[in-house]
């Protein structure tokens, strides 16, 4: 998949219109590329944000001030 035309940000946070082509789920060119794609003129296109934190689960939570429940939340999540 190739998206066209994206305003993206680099290293030094400066934005520029380039090409991103993705392949297995993950960024593998960017650049001007040749070949038809997504045109995304006029878009930002921002990397993954992933929200990896969790409060509570399985009736246990971070917060509740016992000693056990991170045990019993990990346990549950690992399946």
């Amino acid at each position: 998949m190739i998206i066209k035309n994206a305003i993206i940000y680099g290293e030094d946070f400066e934005p520029r219109r380039e090409d991103i082509r993705i392949e297995d789920g993950k960024i593998a060119e960017i650049g001007k590329l040749d070949g038809d794609g997504l045109d995304c003129t006029g878009m930002r296109v921002l990397p993954g944000f992933i929200d990896i934190h969790i409060h509570g689960c399985n009736l246990a939570d971070t917060t509740d001030g016992k000693k056990d429940s991170v045990l019993v939340m990990s346990r549950w999540l690992a399946g």
